[in-house]
């Protein structure tokens, strides 16, 4: 399954969060507006794969070169994730869901990310609530 949290916000509230709740949590967004010189503009999450290159982020690095490593990041899961090894292989032969191993890949990657920006990307419920659902068995390397 996939998880949008942000698909009912409105952009007004993403820029509420960004710019209010999100600093008082330690992530430096503040300063989101000033590269934009306002608050139109067209944003998702910073690791959506939809688009090969993402200008947003690219732009955001240019002002404020601090998240280059959330960038690399971004940048190394779009070719990791379209790497057809690393996915399930459907019935028909073609590329399902990510591995279980690609999965913790990816978390491990992201946990280094975190340390390394000193930043909390995800929460211990979240970690928890993700390592739990790995052990249930409800996504096996098989359809």
């Amino acid at each position: 399954g996939y998880f949008s949290p942000i698909v009912i916000w409105r952009d007004c509230d993403v820029w509420d969060f960004l710019t209010l709740i999100a600093p008082s949590w330690g992530y430096p967004t503040a300063g989101l507006s000033a590269v934009y010189q306002g608050r139109e503009t067209r944003f998702g999450c910073w690791t959506c794969s939809v688009v090969s290159q993402d200008r947003t982020m690219q732009k955001i690095v240019a002002h404020s070169p601090e998240w280059r490593p959330l960038l690399e990041f971004r940048n190394w899961l779009v070719e990791y994730t379209r790497d057809p090894s690393h996915r399930v292989r459907k019935p028909d032969g073609s590329p399902g869901r990510l591995t279980l191993a690609a999965r913790q890949t990816i978390l491990s990657k992201l946990r280094e990310l975190e340390n390394k920006l000193g930043l909390h990307l995800l929460s211990a419920t979240e970690y928890n609530r993700i390592v739990a659902l790995w052990n249930s068995g409800q996504y096996p390397d098989y359809y």
